[in-house]
């Protein structure tokens, strides 16, 4: 299920479901040209993040590549968080990533998938969902062990 993990993955990249992770800084810090005060609201927007990371830019960071996930170098550490991290992380992260991996193989087993608007305009706040609802056309592929002839 490499592949999979792979189109979760990349699509959780390109359209994280919690879009932005507010938390209050601890210490100061600098961060582009601002000073930050301990005790001071601060946001990460992680839809920006992880698709503008640095160490996507080789990789065509506006992209979808589900492939990128398939290097040894995927792990991109903190380039990739729609699950939070550190002492914040989703409890639910291994459960949700197995249930989206299954999800997806039965459902691309069955069915061919095609997406009828691939310009639909996104929501993102507070979580991210298509503006119109996603059109899709459903196919049934034939499951009897042989190929389809010609």
């Amino acid at each position: 299920m490499p592949l999979a993990e792979g189109w979760v993955k990349e699509s959780m990249r390109r359209t994280p479901v919690v879009p932005i992770v507010p938390r209050t800084a601890i210490q100061g810090f600098e961060v582009g040209g601002f000073w930050v005060r301990p005790g001071q609201p601060v946001v990460a927007g992680l839809r920006s993040t992880m698709q503008l990371d640095p160490r996507f830019e080789g990789s065509k960071p506006l992209a979808f590549c589900p492939e990128r996930w398939m290097a040894p170098e995927a792990s991109r550490d903190a380039a990739w968080m729609p699950f939070g991290g550190g002492p914040r992380l989703c409890l639910g992260n291994l459960l949700s990533m197995a249930e989206l991996k299954i999800f997806l193989a039965l459902l691309t087993r069955r069915y061919d998938v095609e997406f009828l608007d691939h310009a639909e305009a996104w929501h993102y706040i507070p979580l991210a969902r298509p503006l119109r609802g996603m059109p899709i056309r459903l196919r049934p592929r034939h499951l009897t062990g042989k190929a389809p002839s010609a």
